[in-house]
């Protein structure tokens, strides 16, 4: 077996970093940890987000409507103030 050559029976090789069996991660040839893989970017949850911004938004927007017309309608049914005594459509005696 040539000396350069790790033995198979306790090391796994993982690209240029050699991991043994006792679990420690020897050094690449160039003396630094191997390169880790860039993180891959979702652009789903990008989506899920705008969706729920806009929901909120549109809830909040849609509830003050409502809130609004409540009121209008609220108003439009209250009863008349009575002026005074004389007034028209008046307690009755």
């Amino acid at each position: 077996m040539p000396a350069n050559r790790p033995s198979l029976d306790s090391s796994l090789v993982f690209g240029r970093a050699l991991i043994s069996s006792s679990g420690y991660c020897m050094m690449s040839d160039k003396g630094s940890l191997p390169d880790t893989p860039h993180q891959r970017h979702y652009t789903w949850p990008w989506f899920v987000l705008g969706a729920v911004v806009t929901a909120i938004v549109l809830a909040v927007l849609w509830m003050s409507k409502e809130i609004e017309r409540t009121r209008r309608i609220r108003d439009l049914n209250a009863p008349v103030p009575q002026s005074g005594p004389g007034a028209p459509g008046g307690p009755r005696q």
